[in-house]
């Protein structure tokens, strides 16, 4: 029976939906602020194992939420890997929610893709979870908004699949990522539940 995921971003202190899949992915902004928490609290009671990145919202951590969940490569079952990207800072000169310039986030791709080479056999599938959006949904960069270094992510790992979040406005839209092909999806609150099987991303 195939690995039932439910991914989700950008939930910033509201309470979880109702969640099918049997692994959680949440691609940060799981926060609002260290006030709106009931619904983080929630979150971190979901009997389900979560995986997670932090988004900018998430420099602080009141309820110990990304605490066992935050990852950057783990394997999910044997052949399907997940590789996580995430960035946040509590440096207040940067302002509280800041988020990063190309070059920092393309810093944290290198860290994790190092990782990768040194943790993931040839040949496993990977799901690529990012807070933060590639160029390809605008075709060219904007600071702090989407990235260059997300789609060279996906060139360098060839995911099944790119899921990302960030840009309210792209909630529940799908796009091809660079020359890798990469099917990328926009995740939002809402979330978006699949399997991954034979290599192919199955949308339920």
């Amino acid at each position: 029976m195939a690995l039932l995921i439910s991914a989700f971003s950008d939930t910033h202190g509201e309470r979880p939906p109702t969640i099918r899949g049997d692994i959680v992915l949440h691609a940060g902004d799981i926060y609002e602020d260290n006030t709106h928490i009931d619904g983080v609290k929630e979150w971190a009671a979901i009997p389900k194992k979560i995986l997670a990145v932090r988004g900018n919202h998430d420099g602080f951590d009141p309820v110990g939420f990304f605490n066992g969940r935050e990852f950057t490569v783990i394997e999910l079952e044997p052949g399907l890997w997940a590789v996580g990207i995430g960035f946040s800072t509590q440096n207040l000169s940067m302002g509280l929610y800041a988020i990063p310039t190309e070059h920092r986030l393309a810093q944290t791709v290198a860290d994790v893709l190092k990782e990768t080479t040194e943790r993931i056999p040839q040949g496993a599938n990977i799901i690529l979870l990012s807070h933060y959006a590639p160029t390809s949904i605008f075709a060219v960069a904007h600071e702090g908004f989407i990235f260059n270094c997300i789609p060279k992510a996906c060139e360098a790992l060839r995911p099944v699949a790119l899921l990302y979040g960030h840009i309210h406005q792209f909630f529940d839209r799908t796009c091809v990522v660079g020359g890798a092909g990469t099917p990328a999806y926009s995740l939002g609150p809402k979330g978006l539940t699949f399997t991954v099987e034979d290599g192919t991303i199955h949308v339920r």
